[in-house]
Order: C-alpha cells, then sequence, then structure tokens
C-alpha cells in the first residue's frame, strides 16, 4: 500500500484557515444574541443539510474523501470551504464521523430548541422528493465501508472509556457490545428514514412560505404586503443569484435556480427585518460549496460585511457546541452566562499567528517538525473528544447501562466521576496543545519588525512579582524576538516557580507576547484560556490566578479587535467581570489589592471613545460630536487627577527603582496610556478651530515629554523606561497631530516631519487592521485627511 504523504505545515494551517471564519461567525451569533437586545436568530436549511441529518455517516464519508484527496494548502485556502467532520485533514475517518453524527445530532435535534428549521419554498418539493426516495439513496459499497471505520472507530472510544472509567470503581464489562449497538442504531442508516419523518412529523422542518411565519418582523400581515410590492426587487435578487452561482461553477440549471430563489427569499427576509429595526435574522445552513463561495462575493451594505458573514452557516460552524471546545468539570461551571471558556477558535488564532511574511527562516526541517508536534498534540485531545462524542450519541441509554453494570449503588456520584476523569484528561491535551502552539509561533522571530501599532497594556500581579517581571520580558520578546531557546526556557521556569504550576501567568505573558507583535487574535484567545485555567481550579487553591488580570486583558484586546459597535459588548462584558473580581479581593484578601484599579476606569472610557468614533463615521452632527469628545476629555482628565499625584510621589521619592510589573510601574504604564487616549481624541476632526482646548493639549504634552524623561534622574533605569514609554505608532501620531494643532511655530516645524512620516506610514496597507480604532476604507481616509489638515496648519 502506498505510503499517504505527511501534510505540510501550510496545509495544516491552510485546513485552520477555511474552519476558522465559521467558527468566528457562530461565536459571534452567540454573543450578540446574549449582549443584544432583541437579537434572536432563525434556521433555515438546504435540501443537503436534510440528507445529512437522515445520513451524517455517508455524507461525512463522502466528504472525507475529497478531502483526503485534495492538496490545498494556506496559499488557496480561500477558495475553499470546510469538512464537515474534522479540524485537520490527517484526523482518522472514525473521528470524521463521529464528530459529523454529532452536528446532525445537533442540528436536527438541539439547535434551535423549539423553533423549527425552516425550508425554503423553492425546496419544498425537492426535500419530499428526497424524503420519499431516501431508501433508494443507499449507496451499498459506500455503506459497507462507512459500517466497518464505525466498528473501528466504537471499538477504539469503548477502549478510550474503559481507560477513563477504570479510577472511577466502574465496571463496564460487557457494556462494549450493548453500547455500541445502541449508538450504531442512534447514528446509522437503519435509523436516517425514521429519524427524518420524525422531523417533518413533529414540526421540527417547517416550510418557510407555507404561513405567515412570526419571524423576522413583529407584524407577519406587513411582511406579506411588504413582499407584494416588491417582487420586481425579489426577481431581480433571483437573477443576481443565479449570476453569483454560474460564476462559481453551478452549471445545473435546476438546482442552480431553485437555489437562488431560496437565496432571495433568505436576502428578503433579512432585508424587511433590517428595515422594521428588528434585531432578528434568519440563518442559512448549507454544504453547497457554490452557495457558500457565492454568498462570499454579495455584500450587505447596512451590515457593512458579506452575505455568507451574515447569513450563511456551515455546519463545521457548530463544532463548539458539540464539545469540542475547552471544558470545564461541571462542578466547577459558574453558572454567570458571561463566563465563557476557551474555544477552539482561540487554539486556531494562536496556529494561525505563525502565519506571517515577515519571520526569519526555520532551521532545515523546522516546518515539517511543527507540522508533526500539532499532529501530535491534537491526536491525543481528538481521541478524548471522541470518547465523549460518542458517549453523548447514546446519552439517551447511557443511565440505563449505569444502571444494569454499575458496581456502585450510587448512579449520580458514578456519572459525576466519569464526567470528571473525562473532562480531566481533557484539559490535559488541551494544554498540550495550547503549549505547542505557543512555542511553535514564539520560534517564528520577527525580521525588521515595524514599531507597533498599539502597546501591550500592562498587567499587575501583585502575589507574584515574579510572575510579572517575566511577562514584561515576554513583552519585549514580542517586539525584539527572543534570542534563543535558552532565554526561553529560563523564563518559562521562572514564571512556573512564581505561579504554583497553574500554567495561568505564563498564558498570559504569552498573550503580552502577541499583543507586542500586534497580533491580538491570538492575545485574546491565550487571555481567555488563562482565564480558563483559572476557572478550572477550585477558588481556595487558585492563589493569584483568580482571573483578574486575564479578563482585564482580553477586555483590551477584543475592544482592538472590534470592528462593529455591537462587538464592543463583550469587551465590556469581560470589564464588568474584571471589576467584580477586584471588588471581592478587596473583601477577601488579608493585605492590600492596590493594583491600580484606574486601569479599569481608563479601559472603559476607552470603550466609549471607540463607540463614539462608531457612532461619528455614522453621520454623528458636529455640534453633538463635539460635545461627546468633552465629556470624554472630563472622563479622562477623572482617571489623571487620581494618577499623577500618585505618579509625582513614586518619582520624587528615594525608593529604589520598581521592578517591572510592580505597581509603581504599572502606575507610569497607565498614566503614559491615558494622555495618549485623551491626546487621540483632540487630534480627531471633531473640534472647531476656536474650542480647540489649547490650554489642555499643552499641559497633556509637556507631562507626557516629561513622563519620557523621568529615568533622567535616576529615579528608573534605562531598561525601564523603554518599556514604560508608549512607543507605539497610535502614541506617535497622537502626539503628533496633537502638537501641530499648537499655534507655536518653533515646534511645529519638528511636528511637521514627524506628521510627513505619518502619513506616509498611514499609506501601509499593513497597518490597515491595528490602528486606533477599526478602519474601513471611509475611516482610514479620514484620518489621512486629519494628518493633512494639520501638516498645513
Amino acid at each position: 500500500m502506498a505510503t499517504v504523504p505527511k501534510p505540510s505545515l501550510s496545509q495544516l494551517l491552510g485546513d485552520v484557515s477555511v474552519l476558522r471564519p465559521q467558527l468566528a461567525a457562530r461565536r459571534a451569533d452567540l454573543q450578540a444574541e446574549r449582549l443584544e437586545k432583541g437579537r434572536r436568530h432563525y434556521y433555515a436549511i438546504d435540501t443537503n443539510i436534510i440528507y445529512f441529518m437522515g445520513q451524517p455517516i455517508t455524507r461525512t464519508l463522502a466528504q472525507s474523501k475529497i478531502r483526503a484527496e485534495s492538496g490545498f494548502d494556506f496559499a488557496d485556502s480561500r477558495r475553499t470551504v470546510p469538512h464537515i467532520g474534522s479540524v485537520f485533514r490527517t484526523d482518522p475517518l472514525h473521528y470524521h464521523l463521529t464528530v459529523g453524527a454529532s452536528l446532525a445530532q445537533f442540528i436536527g435535534f438541539s439547535l434551535t430548541g423549539t423553533s423549527p428549521l425552516f425550508l425554503p419554498t423553492a425546496l419544498w418539493s425537492e426535500a419530499e422528493t428526497m424524503l420519499t426516495h431516501f431508501a433508494s439513496l443507499d449507496d451499498p459499497d459506500t455503506l459497507a465501508v462507512a459500517d466497518a471505520l464505525f466498528e473501528n472507530m466504537m471499538s477504539r472510544t469503548v477502549q478510550t472509556l474503559f481507560e477513563h472509567l477504570q479510577p472511577t470503581g466502574v465496571d463496564l464489562e460487557g457494556v462494549n457490545g450493548p453500547l455500541r449497538t445502541l449508538v450504531r442504531h442512534k447514528v446509522g442508516r437503519q435509523e436516517g428514514f425514521s429519524r427524518l419523518q420524525r422531523l417533518f412529523r413533529h414540526g421540527k422542518i417547517d416550510e418557510l412560505g407555507s404561513r405567515p411565519v412570526r419571524t423576522l418582523g413583529p407584524k407577519p400581515r406587513q411582511l406579506s404586503d411588504w413582499q407584494a410590492e416588491h417582487r420586481d426587487l425579489e426577481k431581480q435578487l433571483v437573477s443576481d443569484w443565479e449570476d453569483a452561482l454560474e460564476a462559481e461553477g453551478k452549471s445545473n440549471t435546476g438546482l442552480r435556480d431553485s437555489d437562488a430563489k431560496a437565496l432571495a427569499q433568505i436576502q428578503l427576509r433579512n432585508m424587511f427585518a433590517h428595515q422594521e429595526n428588528s434585531n432578528e435574522r434568519m440563518l442559512y445552513i448549507t454544504l453547497d460549496s457554490h452557495v457558500l463561495l457565492a454568498a462570499e462575493q454579495v455584500r450587505v451594505d447596512y451590515l457593512d460585511c458579506s452575505f455568507a458573514d451574515a447569513f450563511i452557516r456551515h455546519p463545521a460552524a457548530f463544532l463548539n457546541d458539540i464539545g469540542l471546545g475547552v471544558g470545564r468539570p461541571p462542578s466547577l461551571a459558574k453558572p454567570n452566562s458571561s463566563d465563557e471558556p476557551a474555544s477552539i477558535l482561540d487554539w486556531l488564532d494562536v496556529l494561525l499567528a505563525q502565519v506571517s511574511d515577515n519571520t526569519t527562516a526555520e532551521p532545515k526541517g523546522g516546518d515539517a517538525e511543527a507540522a508533526r508536534l500539532i499532529e501530535k498534540s491534537w491526536s491525543q485531545l481528538s481521541d478524548i473528544q471522541e470518547s465523549q462524542l460518542f458517549l453523548a450519541l447514546g446519552l439517551e441509554h447511557v443511565e440505563k447501562l449505569f444502571k444494569e453494570h454499575a458496581a456502585t449503588g450510587d448512579l449520580e456520584q458514578t456519572i459525576e466521576k466519569l464526567q470528571t476523569a473525562v473532562v480531566d484528561s481533557e484539559a490535559n491535551a488541551w494544554r498540550q496543545c495550547f503549549n505547542v502552539a505557543i512555542e511553535l509561533a514564539l520560534r517564528r522571530n520577527p525580521r525588521d519588525r515595524p514599531k507597533p501599532t498599539r502597546t501591550s497594556p500592562p498587567i499587575c500581579f501583585e502575589a507574584w512579582p515574579e510572575a510579572a517581571g517575566a511577562i514584561e520580558q515576554f513583552k519585549l520578546w514580542g517586539f525584539e524576538g527572543v534570542p534563543n531557546r535558552g532565554a526561553y526556557d529560563k523564563e518559562s521556569r521562572r514564571l512556573e516557580r512564581a505561579e504554583d504550576h497553574t500554567r495561568y501567568a505564563y498564558y498570559l505573558a504569552s498573550a503580552a507576547f502577541f499583543a507586542a507583535r500586534g497580533d491580538w487574535e491570538p492575545a485574546a484567545g491565550l487571555s481567555a484560556f488563562a482565564r480558563t485555567t483559572a476557572y478550572r481550579r477550585d477558588p481556595e487553591t487558585r492563589g493569584g490566578a483568580h482571573g483578574r488580570e486575564a479578563n482585564f486583558f482580553e477586555a483590551v484586546a477584543r475592544r482592538h479587535l472590534a470592528r462593529h459597535r455591537a462587538d464592543l459588548s463583550r469587551a465590556s462584558e469581560l470589564l464588568d467581570e474584571c471589576r467584580r473580581i477586584y471588588s471581592e479581593e478587596k473583601v477577601d484578601w488579608p493585605y492590600p489589592c492596590d493594583i491600580v484599579p484606574e486601569r479599569f476606569s481608563l479601559e472603559e472610557i476607552d470603550l466609549a471613545q471607540i463607540d463614539f468614533l462608531f457612532q461619528w463615521d455614522t453621520g454623528l452632527a458636529q455640534p453633538a460630536a463635539e460635545q461627546q469628545a468633552f465629556d470624554l476629555l472630563d472622563a479622562y482628565e477623572g482617571v489623571l487627577s487620581s494618577l499623577s499625584p500618585r505618579v509625582d510621589v513614586l518619582v520624587a521619592s528615594e525608593l529604589p527603582d520598581p521592578p517591572l510589573g510592580s505597581e509603581e510601574y504599572v502606575l507610569i504604564q497607565t498614566e503614559i496610556r491615558t494622555i495618549v487616549s485623551m491626546l487621540s481624541v483632540i487630534g480627531l476632526d471633531v473640534f472647531a478651530r476656536d474650542r480647540l482646548p489649547v490650554a489642555q493639549i499643552e499641559q497633556l504634552l509637556a507631562r507626557f515629554e516629561w513622563l519620557r524623561a523621568v529615568g533622567t534622574n535616576g529615579r528608573l533605569p534605562r531598561r525601564n523606561l523603554a518599556l514604560t514609554q508608549d512607543n507605539s505608532f497610535v502614541a506617535d501620531l497622537a502626539v503628533a497631530v496633537s502638537s501641530a494643532l499648537l499655534a507655536e511655530a518653533t515646534r511645529r516645524r519638528q511636528d511637521h516631519n514627524q506628521l510627513h512620516h505619518m502619513r506616509a506610514e498611514l499609506r501601509r496597507t499593513a497597518l490597515l487592521p491595528h490602528l486606533v480604532y477599526p478602519f474601513d476604507s471611509k475611516r482610514f481616509n479620514a484620518m489621512r485627511a486629519v494628518v493633512q489638515r494639520a501638516i498645513r496648519g
């Protein structure tokens, strides 16, 4: 038998890049439902999803074969759609089948709760035909292979379960056969037809146009009237979708036309919801690659995204829902809905941090070794996940089996022991996956890295001073690169000693490393994983790993990643959790808990500034914009009035140099960040010339220059000062623009030179995603115009 070639690192990252957008869309859907008033999603399905729910094994197996024969990698992954049942092409087929069966079960019976899955009108007759002739669709050869692989999968899974059950005192000898039979019956082809019958008979699948659907707009009659008035629009949309599908290679006229009508129906309902100011959306689940790719080319102007991002979901989007995320033992699960554990998406973001056009070359075999490590760590985790998914598929029968075969008489205790054993094993495997991803990314040092667009926020570990210092070292490496493996190992050991082996500080240090590079997605993901690591432990054993700094760091990262006003909700929620933890610390801790809480107030105002910028861009009137800008400056001034006296005392004192990461060190960093935020507001084209706060600009610039120079009096060493200063592109831009607004000719010449440099930098498209607030082309051009006006004076 020919040896299957090992996939390259580029191919594995290609798999990740295809899957990531679907997982990100699903996360955004769930967060919107939780955080946005009135947000609710309804789901329509393509007929291929009906087939998938009826025969998940056959459908998954067919896609697995296609994927195994494909050779795409990261370079051309944008023209590829996800696979149903795996993360990497190297995942074994029995894992594909388990995941595929779990996804089909979730979509059919759990996704919508009491609401049905809607089938577009144009697809209803096709679905009836499929249901009538479902049995004749079986391919005996394919099903024979599926059965054999499924048997192998079940044997492996039961063996894995045995390994977890042994320490629980449960004797499941003799359960192997019954469990395999039950689960095979649950997801196998024998059940396909009856499963679909149940879905249709019980109203879980309903025609979208069969009656006035009380969704996507509060008044069904208005929806009917609106549709009748827009027949010409509907015809145009159908025609546009036909063209888009044909451009993606959908040549079968009948299928193309029915798909175009289905997509137009989804589009119309969402357009009506938008017109009615409804926050409800109809999402469309499909496996059709032509539909998925065509929808990428259609823009939704009122949401500023593609139709695919807004309304299309592939079944792979729900991988986290079926249990592939980073879980915690049931006994430690938090009832607070804001507690969102790290997910598979967070891990993928760390893996994708290796993708850069500006990294040093790896030693010979480096990429091959990286691919091997990724495969190995994921394989260990996927084995555990498979056993969990397998168990869940037969969940309705598990209690009966335990009653018949459990050695102990306490069924509830037995099940809890099993869950804890499996979840603990999964947690260890997830840690290994994250560790591998971090170390691989750390090895790919930046080459000629430009000045960061933003600086990494300060972290304060009052209980772990060694960890605080190590985190600052990781920040420096993020900008300069890791000098050698020995230095990295030394700091890692330092973190282990400081954090009592929880690894909480290590994941936060790694988040700081990525933030210093400007890679905010992995920074956010690692902050989330650090928080999950802390929350996995009993509160009395957490020590300094209580989640406060993880919540704070992730809030900053999510703010930088925001692309719409709604995106800010998650950052605000994380900040509330951070404040909650701090309020508990002040009561419970036996020593002073002074960790510069002004950071939280500053971050709250920064969120308000970004929210203001989103509103201003959408047409906020100039007088209203100016007043909001003054309000922001007043809020920042309140933070500054708390920070500045403390910094003055620190600098005037005869105390030794503040160590990296200490309260004093974080205090100075926070004041500098506050001034930069204020100058960022002043530098916008909001204030009328005669309303410019000239005196405030002069004071802020003088204070900023003084803080940069405090190292000259010996109070702060040069190395500390270099890390304390805000040397980001955003800071330079804010200072240069604000300074140029002053009327002092003697200093404006130098500032104008700096602004000319800033204008040149703003032309670099690489900066586009990383500036002070999210830029589309309109905002990007607006910032260039502000700089140009400042140059002209």
